[in-house]
C-alpha cells in the first residue's frame, strides 16, 4: 500500500477512512507475519505505516467532531490515579 498524502486523505470521506485503516492494520499484521519468519524486506514500513494509520484515525475522529476525553487527575505523591471523593 503506498503512503497517501495528508490533503489526499483529508478529501476522503468518513467510510473511506475507515476501510483504509482496515487495510493498513492488514498490512501492518502481514508485515509482523513477514519480521517472524525472516523474510522481511524493509523494516522501516512498521514506523510508516504505524505513522499512516494514525493519520487516518486521527482524521476519523476529527470528522466525527469527537473532542479528546481528559485524563484522570493523578496524586502527585503517589503518580496514581486518585479514586473518588478526597
Amino acid at each position: 500500500m503506498e503512503l497517501e498524502p495528508l490533503q489526499q486523505l483529508r478529501e476522503l470521506s468518513a467510510d473511506d477512512l475507515r476501510q483504509r485503516a482496515g487495510g493498513i492494520r492488514k498490512e501492518l499484521f502481514s508485515l509482523r507475519v513477514h519480521q517472524v519468519s525472516g523474510r522481511i524486506e524493509r523494516p522501516s514500513q512498521f514506523r510508516a505505516l504505524r505513522r499512516q494509520l494514525a493519520r487516518v484515525l486521527t482524521l476519523l475522529n476529527a470528522q466525527a467532531g469527537a473532542a479528546p476525553q481528559p485524563a484522570a487527575p493523578m496524586d502527585a505523591m503517589t503518580g496514581k490515579k486518585k479514586r473518588g471523593r478526597q
